[in-house]
């Protein structure tokens, strides 16, 4: 990785030939911009959305990626997390001002 603008960095990766051109017309078909597509993917696998992770799973298992044993505790995981997420009713946004907070060390009062 390569950085590009403070906060951001480069992704390169490799593809053969045949599949870029396949996916450059499936891009422009679509109407994305390349970094609109890629940055998209990436927020919605690490926000852990659930039309992602569905996807994920069934590349694993189509794949063998991961044993069916893990695959399916980690579905566990993921829904005994969003029934903790409906306990406390914060959504992404609030969590990620958590984490801003923790991460500049800020002292506050709940």
């Amino acid at each position: 990785m390569n950085y590009d603008r403070e906060g951001y960095k480069i992704c390169r990766f490799y593809a053969e030939d045949r599949q870029l051109m396949r996916f450059k017309a499936r891009i422009l078909y679509d109407d994305f911009l390349f970094h609109e597509f890629f940055t998209t993917i990436i927020h919605m696998y690490v926000d852990q959305d659930e039309i992602m992770m569905d996807f994920i799973e069934q590349l694993k298992k189509r794949h063998k990626i991961q044993r069916a044993g893990q695959r399916k505790q980690n579905a566990k995981l993921r829904a005994e997390g969003r029934e903790a997420d409906g306990l406390f009713e914060m959504n992404p946004e609030d969590i990620e001002n958590i984490y801003d907070i923790l991460e500049e060390g800020m002292e506050f009062e709940l």
